[in-house]
């Protein structure tokens, strides 16, 4: 429900962003977002839990594609890995320190209320440090001359700005890329899905354990993941993608074989090498499709690379684990998928590769 919600959110929130600012659609994800988690606390049946989840979902993407925006805004072609290498550490603090957070809390107090409180009121300060800190990024709109001679920026309305989403669906190169990404995104989720399960029944793998192999993830990503963005943003981002999504198949495929548990998190370190080198060229790469007046609508329709994973592959996932005779198969068939993905990024290095050469240097802010 999160995740379709998060379709419709996305949309309409790249429209905002183009349209109203980046700011505009930043404050009304996380105001928007803050009151359907509040319900989300008080609400006792789970058809309601659901509804506020769909709810969720849509109001807290109208801030994603204005946020992925405003790094292109802000930062030239070649330094903006760098910048999304940056936010990435600050996302993996977040997730390292978080959930540690909420477990102390819901324990300490057995009140799970307090969690959902504690999100909103986070929402709130947010949304007060972005509006009184945080300035608007959006380029300037095109400018068109009135009758009397003047030049004023040309305004457009907002439904023109939905049906300007036809513009980004017309990009097929665009397209395939998303494609590929999703399949990708696919193949990098079974780590915070089927894995856990799959090692708890299949290798008596405790919960205790797997946290090390998720805070060992965060720690690297934290310690190594803006150097390793420098160093590989001076490459062409289709080919170090298509490295990243190789060693994820790679890491996944160990886990078919029945080996020491140490083997494990080697296999766990190689999959973090591939997400170090892949992430950043994911989140910079929409910014070198998207013309400047449609920044915030390339990133939106660039969301679905995760979000269609979330909709269908963890269901495709289970399916194949709870259907299959041997249930490392699944590893097998994620090694297969890296193979066709690192085809994808290699093909869309030699489409677009005309393309991204063209783009000419961007100042900074």
């Amino acid at each position: 429900m999160l995740a379709v919600g998060g379709i419709f959110g996305g949309i309409i929130g790249g429209a905002i962003a183009d349209k109203l600012g980046r700011r505009t659609a930043l404050l009304l994800g996380l105001i928007g977002s803050a009151f359907t988690t509040l319900f989300m606390g008080f609400v006792n049946t789970i058809e309601l839990f659901y509804l506020f989840s769909f709810l969720n979902g849509l109001l807290g993407d109208l801030g994603h594609p204005g946020r992925m925006a405003m790094v292109i805004d802000l930062l030239p072609a070649k330094k903006r890995s760098e910048g999304y290498a940056i936010m990435r550490i600050a996302t993996n603090l977040s997730a390292t320190i978080g959930p540690a957070l909420g477990g102390f809390i819901s324990a300490t107090t057995n009140n799970y209320l307090i969690l959902f409180i504690a999100d909103v009121v986070s929402s709130f300060i947010t949304a007060i440090i972005v509006f009184f800190v945080i300035p608007e990024t959006n380029p300037r709109k095109k400018l068109i001359k009135i009758d009397n001679g003047e030049e004023v920026p040309q305004k457009e309305r907002f439904g023109s700005s939905i049906i300007g989403y036809w513009k980004v669906l017309k990009d097929w190169q665009f397209l395939l890329f998303i494609l590929v990404g999703i399949l990708s995104t696919w193949i990098y989720m079974q780590f915070n899905t089927t894995l856990p399960v799959f090692l708890l029944v299949e290798r008596g793998f405790s919960e205790g354990s797997f946290g090390l192999l998720l805070s060992m993830n965060a720690l690297i990503v934290v310690l190594c993941q803006f150097w390793v963005s420098r160093l590989v943003s001076k490459y062409p981002p289709m080919i170090f993608m298509g490295v990243g999504v190789t060693l994820y198949g790679i890491g996944f495929v160990l886990f078919g074989f029945d080996t020491a548990s140490w083997m494990f998190f080697v296999a766990i370190g190689i999959i973090t090498i591939g997400e170090l080198i892949n992430a950043p060229h994911v989140m910079a790469v929409p910014g070198l499709f998207s013309p400047e007046d449609m920044r915030g609508r390339y990133q939106a329709l660039s969301g679905w690379r995760r979000i269609i994973p979330r909709l269908f592959g963890i269901i495709l996932s289970g399916y194949i684990m709870d259907n299959s005779s041997q249930p490392s198969i699944l590893w097998y068939i994620v090694g297969i998928a890296a193979i066709f993905a690192l085809l994808g990024y290699i093909g869309l290095h030699y489409i677009t590769k005309k393309r991204f050469s063209q783009i000419e240097e961007q100042p900074s802010m």
